[in-house]
């Protein structure tokens, strides 16, 4: 069944959509009077629903029944990635969606290429976080993750992460795998890890990382691009923790 997002929850037994979701029914699915859709908001509460009326440049939906949000994960899963290239941006921020991280948090290290101006980069994490809710409405994943706008290399290590998993992607760590610190941990309020930009982290960056508390980790022999590490990593995470498999 179509899905479609709504900022907060209806305040009453009808709701009207209009911008990009009224126009994504009108224009592009051509949807009618009586037709069933989804309607979802960020905290994951689902509203299953009626066309009512179509207008010009809104939709009016009747809803019929609520589902309510599935609880949080016991384990949420924070993605710090480097800036990379736009497109590469895109994918990692709707396939990360796909495979459950609940936050994702872009920033600039030494490495990367892209650097933007303050303007620039309210516009980026306004795309990406409606990416996000597209990835959302496709995948069926009932949560929206939070995109922050992207900031410094010490602002992503200094995030609100007490009692976290916390963890460096490096690719020149070969003694320490991510499986082996996943491995075996119980309790954990969540996990936060880094991923770096083509280039890769510097070895200052690396040290400051470990003096924030992280962890350098690898994936193994093989070395993955930059877009792939995050979702090797959620995959992983996913398997770990039985919300993949």
């Amino acid at each position: 069944m179509r899905r479609f997002y709504i900022e907060s929850p209806p305040v009453s037994e009808t709701v009207t959509l209009t911008g990009d979701e009224a126009r994504h029914i009108l224009r592009v699915l051509r949807l009618k009077r009586d037709d069933e859709i989804v309607l979802f908001d960020a905290s994951g509460a689902a509203y299953s629903g009626l066309i009512a009326e179509r207008a010009a440049h809104a939709v009016t939906v009747r809803i019929i029944e609520t589902f309510a949000a599935d609880s949080p994960n016991a384990c949420p899963v924070v993605l710090a990635q480097a800036v990379l290239k736009s497109q590469k941006m895109d994918f990692i921020v709707q396939k990360s969606t796909e495979l459950g991280a609940s936050r994702i948090v872009p920033f600039f290290s030494s490495r990367c290429i892209p650097r933007w101006d303050s303007d620039k980069a309210a516009q980026k994490q306004h795309h990406w976080q409606q990416i996000a809710i597209s990835a959302v409405k496709q995948s069926g994943v009932r949560r929206v993750p939070v995109v922050d706008e992207a900031g410094d290399f010490e602002e992503a290590l200094a995030g609100p992460f007490d009692g976290f998993l916390k963890v460096l992607l490096w690719e020149q760590e070969q003694a320490v795998s991510f499986g082996s610190l996943l491995a075996g941990r119980s309790g954990l309020k969540g996990i936060v890890f880094m991923v770096g930009p083509e280039g890769g982290f510097s070895d200052a960056e690396v040290a400051l990382a470990r003096k924030c508390g992280f962890a350098a980790a690898g994936l193994g022999k093989i070395v993955l691009r930059a877009e792939t590490v995050s979702l090797a990593v959620l995959a992983i995470i996913g398997y770990e923790t039985g919300t993949i498999g």
